[in-house]
């Protein structure tokens, strides 16, 4: 089951500001498992701090149970890929459920970010930059992968 709750809250500049997640719901949810109260209710609590403008700054990720150990076949991972400046590419990753280490296997190419979590639903914008700079980009740039799912995603350029 998905369950969202969004808050907004002011932090000054250096501020800081401590949240219980618990409290973040109308109804009582145990998400650090401490009570125990039966089998897990869920297996991921996921957050993110969010800027004015809607820009991710931060996400935190919390496994109740430990880190997933199961691969699925097809999480919905799914990369887009456009040329920017310099022949840096952009590359767009979306998914439908949880995507845990997401790798790139893009040979000529740095990721700017590497084995990062995706919460369901969630999407990333990642820079990979080229070894060799003035290269021309191939028309196959490689792959993403995620650790708990089979499925190798091409990455697609933009049309």
């Amino acid at each position: 089951m998905l369950e969202r709750s969004t808050q907004s809250h002011s932090i000054p500049a250096r501020g800081a500001l401590s949240l219980q997640a618990a409290q973040c719901f109308d109804s009582l949810h145990d998400l650090s498992r401490a009570y125990r109260f039966g089998p897990a209710e869920h297996a991921l609590v996921a957050a993110r701090l969010l800027n004015a403008q809607g820009e991710v700054l931060a996400r935190a990720f919390h496994f109740p149970e430990g880190l997933p150990t199961r691969r699925e076949r097809d999480i919905g991972l799914v990369a887009q890929a456009r040329i920017a400046e310099h022949g840096v590419v952009e590359v767009m990753l979306q998914t439908r459920g949880f995507a845990q280490s997401v790798h790139f296997d893009a040979p000529g190419f740095v990721a700017d970010d590497e084995f990062f979590h995706l919460a369901p639903g969630a999407e990333q914008r990642v820079r990979l930059t080229p070894e060799s700079p003035g290269s021309p980009v191939p028309s196959t740039l490689g792959s993403v992968l995620a650790l708990n799912s089979w499925a190798v995603v091409p990455i697609g350029m933009a049309s």
